[in-house]
Formats: C-alpha cells, sequence, structure tokens
C-alpha cells in the first residue's frame, strides 16, 4: 500500500488541464447559482420588508383609536385608518374627520361607517415599490378604527375579514398576506 501511495505522488505532480477545466467550470456553476439565489431572496426581503411596515401602520391607527379615547389626542377625528388602492400600488393613512359645524360629541355619535374620503385628513401616503397589492376582488379596500374598542369597519362593508396579499413581480409563486378581522386582530403570514 505504501508503495502505491509513493507511485502516485511522484507521478502526478499536477493536474492535467481538462481537470483544471472541470474544477473551474463546476466552481463558476456554484457561484452563478448562489448569485441567483441571493438575489430571489433580496426581493423576498424586500417584500417581508413591506408586510412589516403595513402591519405597523395598521397597528398604529388601531392605537391612535384607542388614544383618542384615552383624551391624549388634542384634535380628535372620529377614527383612523388605511385606505389601500391596488391600481395605484398606494396606502393612505387617514384620520376620519366628521362633517364640521356640529358639536364635538354629535360629531363621532352621528358616524354612520362612511370611510375614506376626501374630507378626511391624509396623515402618511405610501408607495409600495417591491411588491404588488391584491385585495382579492376589489381595486380598494379600507379599515377604519374607530374609538372606544376600536370597533372596526370595512369598505366594503360585507366583508367580514380584510386580507391584504402582497406579492412580488419578480418572485414566482411567492405572496404574503395580512389578515384584519372584525375585532381589530392584525395577523400576517
Amino acid at each position: 500500500m505504501k508503495a502505491f501511495f509513493k507511485k502516485f505522488l511522484f507521478t502526478s505532480r499536477a493536474f492535467t488541464l481538462i481537470e483544471l477545466m472541470v474544477v473551474i467550470g463546476l466552481s463558476l456553476l456554484f457561484v452563478g447559482a448562489a448569485s441567483f439565489y441571493n438575489r430571489a431572496s433580496d426581493k423576498m426581503i424586500s417584500v417581508y420588508r413591506e408586510e412589516a411596515l403595513i402591519v405597523s401602520k395598521l397597528q398604529e391607527a388601531k392605537s391612535m383609536a384607542v388614544s383618542t379615547y384615552l383624551g391624549e389626542e388634542t384634535n380628535p377625528g372620529c377614527g383612523w385608518g388605511l385606505h389601500f388602492d391596488a391600481v395605484k400600488n398606494k396606502i393612505l393613512i387617514f384620520k376620519d374627520v366628521p362633517l364640521q359645524g356640529l358639536g364635538e360629541f354629535e360629531r363621532c355619535k352621528s358616524f354612520t361607517g362612511a370611510l375614506y374620503s376626501d374630507n378626511d385628513v391624509v396623515l402618511e401616503s405610501l408607495s409600495l415599490k417591491e411588491s404588488q397589492l391584491n385585495l382579492g376582488q376589489n381595486d380598494e379596500l379600507d379599515i377604519l378604527f374607530v374609538p372606544p374598542n376600536p370597533t372596526v369597519y370595512f369598505y366594503p362593508s360585507s366583508l367580514e375579514e380584510a386580507v391584504i396579499t402582497l406579492s412580488s413581480p419578480r418572485v414566482e409563486n411567492f405572496s404574503l398576506s395580512i389578515r384584519v378581522n372584525r375585532f381589530g386582530q392584525i395577523s400576517a403570514d
């Protein structure tokens, strides 16, 4: 056995050109596959970031509704919500403002569940860059949190649960969902 290793070590001192080309080719193949996988995962991470941003804005609107009830808001509205526009791929965070001319108590007491309108105050506008909004059969979706519980309203009002789906146009078969139920529970995939 020792003779075999001695003969092998002394007779093959270098790689042949074919062996060298095979090793380089395999190395390039692995590097290419790794860089492709890395780009796809970067795109997926961007969609996860936008999902987390939407969840945090929903939590923020819900929190504003609770803080208004506690008297922490100086210029209270009747509710806080998010308006999703799938066509423009845009989200508006808004404060529902009642019609002027009514007293402070009457303004919100007469709240009818009408959601986002031009009368409302837009607090923030978000444009999604890495993901595409999908709202099921609708192009628009409104979620409104109204103090004190907060009570949750949806537009369209027939929904029992609002489902916001985010997908990446650059990654096939990849989507994330955010769900908000009538009790204000927010969950994400």
